[in-house]
């Protein structure tokens, strides 16, 4: 049942909602990036509205399970492209093929994806429609042998606090292996990006003999779940990039009191749950194989205006070795390497890449650009090759990194 706050809440979107469309002619939209991109100003705003909402209401609202989602929503909607072997098909109690390669052998990569959403709210028809066009983007060769799961982990907000969640990843995950897959890939948007660092923790501390994965995609992590007060001072970017981000302060602060609604009984200043809230260390992740050894890989993608872009840097400074700095000129939307990337291929290690998106926000590769999978329907397009590379950037460069290590 929605709370009395709740409801007021609810009633207030549309109201909300109707003043933004009467005044995006005259002033456009979220300042940033979309200030003249109607739809994905729009959507920003929406997000805003259901993350002030509290959690057991969030909980409330999120209706549609992931078996719906898949099965009555995407088969209908996009019928051609979710006529994958295996789509909707359940592979265990908390996952689910999206595709399952035809004749798939052990040593096939297969892809866990880890949805975003506080881990208040269930996976969204739009976090499928992003994983899809992933999928029909990349290159044929790789394609026909990568396997999709999604993880329809319990959620915070109907009784189910961390660690919940990394149970259920550990479970389908050994699952996995006991069938002889070595080839496991991890790729988590926001809240699903903490799964996956999580996850890599929890093999590093505990004694389970389960390999780690082979690569890692991190679409805006999560990393420092509960934020400090200071974090709402001039010179950090929760404070900086307010106005542009989807991920605004008045949503986040609720963390600072509130994070039982999150982690229960549970200490939140761990490596499993929060590393952001804990104090930094090289050495806590020096022997994080998928990190560090040849023959594993890991992408973060984030954005230059996101309000979380000083925890994932500062994370990937000692988790990835990054040599990026919290602090850079601002960038007027262009790409500058040296500014937006960080790159490391050595034939002896692991290979790290880390992009920011010039302008770009809170995990925008699964809330902004899910539309692609209509470029892929209207055009036949099955290469990134013709995709605007700034409208779809964050897409690109998932789909070229999978392109290179699968």
């Amino acid at each position: 049942m929605l709370s009395l706050y709740g409801i007021g809440q609810i009633l207030l979107i549309p109201v909300k909602i109707i003043i933004f469309i009467i005044l995006y002619p005259f002033h456009g939209g979220v300042p940033g990036k979309y200030k003249n991109d109607f739809k994905r100003s729009l959507i920003i705003t929406i997000c805003r509205l259901a993350l002030k909402l509290p959690a057991k209401d969030q909980g409330t609202l999120s209706f549609l399970t992931t078996n719906y989602v898949l099965n009555s929503i995407i088969k209908h909607q996009h019928p051609r492209l979710a006529d994958l072997n295996n789509f909707g098909k359940r592979y265990d109690k908390q996952s689910f093929w999206v595709v399952e390669a035809p004749k798939r052998s052990k040593q096939d990569p297969i892809l866990i994806y880890l949805h975003g959403g506080v881990f208040y709210f269930d996976t969204s028809p739009q976090q499928i429609e992003g994983l899809l066009g992933v999928y029909h983007l990349l290159d044929p060769g790789k394609r026909e042998k990568l396997s999709m799961l999604v993880l329809n982990y319990k959620l915070a907000s109907k009784g189910y606090p961390m660690p919940h969640q990394l149970t259920d990843l550990v479970s389908t995950y050994t699952n996995l292996v006991k069938e002889g897959n070595n080839n496991i890939i991890l790729l988590g948007d926001s809240a699903g990006g903490t799964l996956a660092v999580n996850f890599l923790q929890h093999l590093r501390v505990t004694d389970n003999k389960l390999p780690y994965p082979r690569d890692v995609v991190l679409i805006s992590p999560w990393v420092k779940l509960v934020p400090d007060l200071e974090d709402y001072t001039s010179g950090h970017t929760f404070y900086e990039n307010e106005q542009y981000d989807l991920i605004q302060w008045d949503a986040s602060k609720g963390f600072i009191n509130n994070y039982r609604d999150l982690v229960g009984d549970s200490n939140y200043k761990t490596l499993t749950i929060s590393p952001g809230n804990c104090t930094y260390s090289y050495l806590d992740w020096a022997d994080v194989t998928t990190f560090t050894e040849k023959g594993h890989g890991v992408f973060v993608i984030l954005g230059e205006n996101e309000s979380m872009r000083d925890d994932i840097l500062r994370w990937s400074q000692f988790a990835l070795k990054s040599t990026l700095p919290l602090k850079f000129d601002f960038s007027e939307g262009k790409f500058n390497a040296e500014a937006h990337e960080f790159i490391k291929n050595s034939p002896e290690e692991a290979y790290v890449e880390i992009v920011i998106e010039p302008l770009g926000v809170h995990d925008g590769s699964f809330v902004l650009e899910v539309d692609s999978i209509n470029e892929v329907e209207k055009s036949g397009l099955t290469t990134i090759d013709t995709l605007d590379p700034e409208k779809y950037f964050g897409t690109i460069r998932i789909v070229k990194f999978l392109n290179k290590v699968t």
